[in-house]
């Protein structure tokens, strides 16, 4: 790209050669250097700094891009950083996503207590049964045990986990995840190794407080998209290698894309449960089918706009990239989560 050395990329005004920032906006006069450090430095300036750039991102993400094409050719001053964009968008977007949820009635937990209770009274039910006159009452034993208790289950039976790894059994009853202690469980399991006691002490305390351990998981995925973006901007780089591109460029490109993907879905998801249930509140709404509409049809959109080749080719890459960015995904989620699950 040829670059006036006398004149600033952001505003186009003059400058002399010894001055290291333009007079008129403040941009760096070597702006035309695109490196992974000027990213995150420019990130990091930007986080105290809000001002007309951020008016001017509002206005232009919903064409990344564009964003993207400005940032590059080197007008990085009247926008606001696109890490910082990205960081923002996916943490604002999570923070609805999981807000959506009702995690507060602790659904798992409550079952676990219910679950517990129901069949505390089963087992003293059957312990009185055993003490009374069967012959008096054997009518309302019968009705008991073909209505209130037809599925009870003795307690030491009721199993509420079902995991196994690495040939071990996580198998644990209400009245164990409840009644003992970590240390307990440990002895009576025979749980002996450092790995086997981390996952039993997990599964114990996301069945105890499973809004808490919903909620730091889901939170976590965001560093599982961010690393899935490192990596994909590295396929970018050997898909778009005649266009000689850096590959922080791609990620910048990356960046901004899902930076307007997730404030899309984020407004669908507000409106999915702000106003629509409110109209009816019988309808549901399958966020699913948005959440896989509104990013496909803006990724493509921006890859034909921002790399400018044909639409064949375009729709051959993008189906190359979805597969590449599935799997990546798939297994950086799976990765977060498991290791989130026994961190939390």
């Amino acid at each position: 790209m040829e670059v006036n050395s006398n004149h600033c990329l952001n505003c186009g005004h003059e400058f002399e050669d010894h001055d290291p920032f333009c007079p008129s906006c403040g941009q760096k006069t070597n702006a035309h250097v695109l490196s992974l450090g000027e990213l995150l430095s420019n990130f990091w300036n930007s986080l105290t700094n809000l001002d007309g750039s951020a008016f001017n991102t509002l206005k232009y993400i919903w064409a990344p891009w564009k964003l993207t094409e400005f940032y590059v050719q080197g007008k990085r001053t009247s926008f606001l950083n696109p890490m910082r964009v990205f960081l923002v968008a996916i943490v604002f977007h999570f923070g609805v996503l999981i807000s959506s949820f009702d995690l507060s009635s602790g659904q798992i937990t409550k079952e676990l207590y219910t679950e517990y209770e129901k069949n505390v009274l089963f087992t003293n039910y059957t312990e009185l049964k055993q003490k009374i006159d069967t012959i008096q009452y054997k009518n309302l034993l019968v009705q008991l045990d073909t209505t209130l208790f037809k599925s009870g289950l003795l307690i030491e039976n009721d199993t509420v986990t079902n995991f196994n790894f690495n040939e071990t059994d996580f198998h644990f009853t209400s009245k164990d995840i409840i009644e003992l202690s970590i240390d307990s469980i440990y002895k009576k399991y025979g749980y002996d190794n450092y790995i086997d006691k981390l996952i039993a002490k997990q599964l114990v305390r996301s069945y105890k407080d499973s809004d808490k351990t919903i909620r730091y998981v889901l939170g976590n995925l965001i560093w599982a998209i961010l690393l899935a973006l490192l990596i994909l901007a590295g396929f970018f780089k050997l898909l778009y290698r005649r266009r000689k591109s850096l590959y922080v460029e791609h990620l910048i490109f990356l960046m901004n894309v899902h930076s307007c993907a997730f404030l899309a879905n984020t407004i669908v998801i507000f409106l999915s449960d702000k106003i629509i249930s409110q109209e009816n509140n019988n309808t549901e709404i399958d966020l699913g089918i948005n959440f896989f509409v509104v990013p496909t049809t803006l990724f493509f959109i921006s890859l034909y706009k921002y790399y400018g080749q044909s639409l064949v080719k375009t729709s051959l890459k993008a189906i190359i990239i979805a597969c590449i960015y599935l799997i990546i995904n798939l297994f950086f989620i799976f990765t977060t989560g498991m290791v989130s699950f026994l961190l939390f």
